[in-house]
Order: structure tokens, then sequence, then C-alpha cells
């Protein structure tokens, strides 16, 4: 015989096992972030991950997290991404390799396309979306949220480590990928973020993960 969970529960009550039931119902603290920036109203995602929540808490967190960003380089220039690039403390712009990485004058990346410090995009070839594409990754990650311009990036306390492996054509080989991803390990970052796609794992790369 079946019985359905809303009779069994009826019973249990009736029997005197129960006290009493009711709907677990969910709810969801409100946050008292109103932000200004302009293209903000158009981030409905940022809602769907209850962004403005974690804001509540995590904006105030003295504590800077190190992205490093593999992908074509990145506009330092925004005005949304003032101040957002991570600098070696140990790297004077002076011609010489300071901290011993390698790299020199590697002050806030590195750009495995050109073997030069210059973490900008290559100059672009086929349109804006290549050239683009890192700033737009940076801008997503952490560009400056209620300053009255652009969008609102995930996290306000981060610092973006640009390394640069795509050309000009968006396109980029996996030596300078494991390159990269082995300089980022080497200067210890928190997070490696790589929007990229290929049509194999290489083993190098997946070694270099490991």
């Amino acid at each position: 015989m079946k019985i359905s969970l809303h009779a069994l529960l009826g019973f249990l009550v009736f029997v005197g096992l129960l006290s009493s039931m009711q709907a677990n119902a969910q709810s969801v603290t409100e946050s008292g972030f109103q932000l200004n920036d302009t293209f903000y109203n158009r981030q409905w995602y940022m809602n769907f991950i209850h962004a403005p929540q974690a804001w509540d808490v995590a904006t105030s967190s003295e504590r800077q997290v190190v992205v490093a960003l593999i992908d074509g380089g990145i506009d330092d220039s925004h005005p949304d991404l003032k101040g957002i690039l991570w600098e070696d403390p140990d790297e004077p712009i002076d011609g010489k390799d300071n901290d011993g990485d390698g790299y020199v004058d590697d002050v806030h990346g590195w750009n495995f396309v050109l073997e030069s410090e210059d973490i900008r995009p290559i100059a672009r070839k086929y349109g804006n979306e290549a050239w683009e594409h890192g700033t737009i990754v940076a801008s997503l990650i952490g560009a400056r949220g209620n300053d009255d311009i652009g969008i609102a990036g995930l996290a306000w306390n981060v610092k973006i480590m640009p390394l640069v492996i795509l050309d000009s054509d968006g396109l980029g080989g996996t030596d300078n990928l494991v390159k990269a991803i082995d300089y980022a390990m080497l200067h210890r970052v928190d997070i490696i973020n790589m929007s990229l796609e290929g049509n194999s794992m290489d083993e190098n790369v997946a070694d270099a993960i490991k």
C-alpha cells in the first residue's frame, strides 16, 4: 500500500508521535547595496548568484586576492580598472631581473607572445572581440564597483596579474600557456583564470595545472 507524505505526517500527528508540522520556507536576506554603476541594472546575473549579499561582508575584507588572468592582455587605461593591476614589490623598472624569476621588469605581469613586460593587448587585427577579450574578463572579475561608471566587478578587493598568451588573431600556443601557468604558480597567486578553449588537452598543460 502506498500513502502520500502528507497523509503519513497527518497520521503521526493524530497518534501523538508528531506534535506539529509546517513547510520549511526558503528565505533570502536583502542586501543594503544600492550601486550607482552606469550599466549595473543590466547585470542581472549578480542578483542570480546573490552577489549583493556577499558584498555586504566581502567588500570590507582587508586581504587582497590576486588573480592571474591568462588571456590576451588588458587595457590598463580603462577607468573602471583603475588600480586593479598586481604589482611585484621586488621588481622595480630598471632593466634588471631583480626578483630572479627569469623576467626583466615584469612589474605587473608578462607578455609571453612579445616576450616583454607590456601587458596590453597586441595590436588589433581582426576586429575588437579578440583584442578586448582580456579587458572584458578583467572587468567581470574586478571592475571598481559603486564608482558611477561602467559595471561592477564580482570581486572588489582584487588585483589582476595579466599574463598575455594570445596574439592579435586571438590565438595562442600551449607552450606559452604552460609558461604562464608556471609564472602564476611561482608568484603564488590565489586564482588562475583561463577563459580559453581548444580542441584537445595537452599533456604539458595538464602537468602544469597539477
